[in-house]
């Protein structure tokens, strides 16, 4: 019976020793809950994104593309 009662305590506190370990892996922003992983992983793809599109526009501005080019001027 204590057997039985003890392995009880130690099922549930591993429970709450991962539910713990979640919490403190958690990270607030004004957009939601996310955990510590995850957030680090949308920061770095924000700012390699936000990277790739200012490398592009620079190559298109460097390069004279037809974006950049001035509107023609008429008579």
């Amino acid at each position: 019976m204590t057997d039985d009662i003890e392995e009880k305590v130690k099922d549930l506190e591993l429970r709450i020793t991962t539910l713990e370990n979640k919490e403190k892996n958690r990270v607030n922003t004004p957009y939601g809950v996310y955990d510590k992983d995850s957030i680090t992983q949308i920061i770095w793809i924000t700012i390699f994104s936000i990277l790739g599109i200012v490398i592009f526009f620079f190559w298109a501005y460097a390069t004279e593309s037809l974006w950049f080019e001035p509107l023609p001027t008429y008579p």
